[in-house]
C-alpha cells in the first residue's frame, strides 16, 4: 500500500513538472538586483520552469521597471545544438491597446577550435573525452558579440548585449558544465510610453533551429558530436522529466533517439502574467 501511494505521489508530481506550460504561470518578483553578467548566483532556486525537448530550464520574473528571463541548458548536445544551429527568443502580447510582437535571435557559431595534439575534430567541435567547457562558452561568447532583435520601442536591428539602458544580455558557463543566458527586458521597450500595470498577459515563445546533418553517421564512433557523451550529463536534468527517459531501456536506442532531436527544430511556448508583487 504504501508503494502504491508512492507511485502515485510521484505520477502527479511529474506531470505537474509536464504540464507546467500548459496554462499561465506568474512572473517570480524579483527584489534581488539582477545583474546580467552571465553568472546566476542572484536568482531564486530552483528555477522553476522546464521544456524537456530543448532541454532548457528556466524562470521568469519581473520588478517595477524590467521583465526578466534566466535560462540554463545541463545536456552536453543540447547545449551545442543551441550554439551551434542558433536560437530564438519570442514575446506575444494580445492586450487591448498594449500588443507586442517582439523578437530576439541568437545567431548560428560554427565553434571551430584548433584541437589538442593527436586529438582530432568533428563538425567543428572537438573531440575530447573531457573537453574545456568553460573555454567552449567563452569561444561562443567572442563569437556573439550582437543579437537581433525586432519588435521593440527603439532597441532593434543589430545590438550589442549589454547596453547601458537598454535590453541587456549575458552568457556565461556554470559550474557544473552548463551554460547560463541572463536576460534583462526594460518594460519601456515594450510599452511605448512604459505604459505596464504589472498584471499583463504575454506569451514566450522560444525555438531551437535544426543542425544540419552530417553525410557520415559517427553513431559507432561513441557519438563524436559532445565528445564521448560526458559533457553535461548525457541529457540527466537530476530528476526534471527524467520519466521520458527512464528505465532499463536499450542504450544505443536512446541515444540515437537523442541524436536524431539535434537534427530537428523544436519550440515551445509558455503563457505568464506579470506581477506585482
Amino acid at each position: 500500500m504504501k508503494k502504491n501511494s508512492y507511485l502515485v505521489i510521484c505520477l502527479v508530481f511529474f506531470s505537474a513538472r509536464l504540464a507546467a506550460q500548459d496554462g499561465v504561470t506568474s512572473a517570480r518578483w524579483q527584489a534581488a538586483k539582477i545583474i546580467t553578467d552571465g553568472d546566476y548566483s542572484e536568482w531564486v532556486k530552483p528555477l522553476n520552469l522546464y521544456d524537456a525537448e530543448t532541454g532548457l530550464l528556466f524562470t521568469i520574473s519581473n520588478d517595477s521597471k524590467n521583465l526578466y528571463f534566466c535560462f540554463t541548458v545541463k545536456d552536453g548536445r543540447k547545449i551545442r545544438k543551441l550554439m551551434k544551429a542558433g536560437w530564438e527568443l519570442t514575446l506575444f502580447s494580445k492586450e487591448k491597446n498594449k500588443k507586442i510582437d517582439a523578437s530576439i535571435i541568437f545567431p548560428a557559431v560554427p565553434m571551430i577550435s584548433e584541437p589538442a595534439s593527436g586529438v582530432s575534430k568533428d563538425q567543428g567541435i572537438v573531440q575530447n573525452e573531457r573537453p574545456d567547457f568553460k573555454n567552449e562558452i567563452d569561444l561562443y561568447k567572442l563569437n556573439v558579440q550582437t543579437i537581433k532583435a525586432a519588435g521593440f520601442v527603439s532597441a532593434n536591428g543589430d545590438i550589442p548585449l549589454l547596453t547601458t539602458d537598454k535590453i541587456n544580455i549575458a552568457i556565461g558557463p556554470d559550474s557544473t558544465q552548463g551554460i547560463i543566458f541572463e536576460m534583462a527586458i526594460p518594460f519601456k521597450e515594450l510599452y511605448p510610453g512604459n505604459d505596464v500595470a504589472l498584471k499583463e498577459e504575454l506569451t514566450l515563445g522560444v525555438t531551437v533551429n535544426a543542425l544540419k546533418r552530417p553525410a557520415v553517421d559517427h553513431e559507432s564512433n561513441g557519438d563524436a558530436f559532445n565528445g564521448g557523451g560526458r559533457m553535461g550529463g548525457g541529457g540527466r536534468m537530476g530528476g526534471m522529466g527524467g520519466g521520458r527517459r527512464g528505465g532499463g531501456g536499450n542504450r544505443n536506442t536512446t541515444a540515437s533517439t537523442d541524436r536524431s532531436q539535434l537534427f530537428s527544430k523544436v519550440s515551445f511556448k509558455q503563457k505568464f502574467r506579470l506581477t506585482d508583487k
